[in-house]
């Protein structure tokens, strides 16, 4: 599951809409309901298959280069 848009949101603000990994500022473009984010995925720090929770906790905002480069990518 992935995470709700809150979270989403709130881990864009803490970052300060930069990638948490590498500091590549990352868009937010609002589409007049919600802010979609193109240049960014939201990581699970700790993966879901091994109890990690959608909470802002558990939230890394990253680019999608570095989302590419973290060792559960794509094992969902």
């Amino acid at each position: 599951m992935a995470f709700n848009q809150d979270v989403k949101d709130q881990a864009y603000n803490r970052s300060g809409g930069r990638c948490e990994y590498c500091g590549k500022p990352c868009r937010r473009v609002w589409n007049g309901e919600f802010y979609n984010y193109p240049d960014s995925e939201f990581h699970h720090v700790e993966a879901e298959q091994y109890g990690g929770k959608n909470l802002l906790s558990n939230c890394a905002h990253l680019c999608i280069s570095c989302h590419e480069k973290t060792a559960s990518y794509g094992k969902h």
